[in-house]
């Protein structure tokens, strides 16, 4: 929890995300059916780099979650913000967090950061964050992020066939992510798994100036990172209309520096492994301090 170590200790925060996704898994049968909307995310990020309009058009699942009238709202026990899960028209289920009910976090900002990250994990084509928007309900601003209905946490998972393997490369993936947005709030509360498959939840405290996130790829010393990454890293690098664009989307929901923080990030990711792509030592402690030209 980095800074806010002293708000909120590391048991505790452990303790509270537990109960609150139990509360979640606990109401959700007998609040909502199971999510209507389909839920296969991102479908439009093969072509998001080559036609850079697509970076602010929004898909039909952040249509379904932006629009849907919310028809029922429950809040969730547990949690050190105020979270509640909510049922849309038509549209499933969903998680908002409210501006107004932020205690632990940067400067009451943690509901536009939970947005950014998505925006983000969505530009990398990472897909491992599930949809997020703003959203205003019952007169109060917050992000709105897809309910994952049946998942556990990782601190839950079982060791049997839906919860236990999901691949090493979506965790290295989820690794590298961490590091882009400088998250140092990854825990096995804030990431949830279903059908072998990984989720990345709760980034209200990502994006700090400050670099986080490097020292859990030491687990994975010998591995590659993703090359789709490193090329779409390039692609936005070397385009100042896509900088343009995405620094630009970026600002929506943070300060300057912390935009210019990914930025930087982003270009020591690029140095470290244009050209060979494997975690090693050396590379991994470069990642630590910007880098300077």
């Amino acid at each position: 929890m980095g800074m806010f170590e002293n708000f909120l200790p590391g048991r505790k925060a452990m303790r509270l995300a537990e109960a609150e996704r139990e509360h979640a898994i606990k109401i959700a049968p007998s609040f909502i059916d199971e999510v209507t909307a389909p839920q296969v995310f991102h479908e439009e990020i093969p072509s998001m780099i080559e036609d850079v309009s697509s970076i602010i058009t929004k898909t039909h699942e952040e249509k379904l979650l932006s629009k849907n009238e919310c028809i029922r709202s429950k809040k969730l026990k547990g949690s050190a913000n105020d979270v509640f899960l909510v049922s849309l028209d038509n549209a499933g289920s969903a998680i908002f967090k409210p501006s107004s009910g932020e205690r632990v976090t940067i400067e009451g900002s943690g509901y536009k950061r939970e947005c950014a990250a998505y925006f983000v994990d969505r530009f990398f084509g990472i897909n491992l964050v599930p949809p997020t928007v703003l959203r205003e309900i019952n007169g109060e601003i917050g992000s709105l992020q897809r309910f994952i209905v049946g998942a556990r946490t990782g601190y839950e998972r079982r060791e049997d066939e839906n919860y236990s393997a999901y691949s090493e490369e979506e965790m290295i993936r989820m690794r590298i992510f961490d590091y882009i947005i400088s998250n140092n709030d990854r825990g096995g509360a804030n990431y949830i798994v279903k059908n072998k498959r990984l989720y990345a939840i709760d980034h209200g405290l990502a994006f700090q100036t400050r670099i986080y996130g490097c020292d859990n790829l030491f687990f994975y010393m010998g591995k590659r990172v993703p090359e789709d990454i490193l090329v779409r890293t390039k692609k936005l690098l070397t385009s100042e209309k896509l900088t343009g664009l995405f620094t630009a989307e970026l600002s929506k929901y943070m300060e300057e520096q912390e935009v210019w923080g990914v930025m930087g990030r982003l270009d020591n990711l690029l140095n470290a492994f244009s050209q060979e792509p494997v975690l090693n030592r050396e590379k991994i402690i470069g990642l630590r301090r910007y880098r300077t030209v």
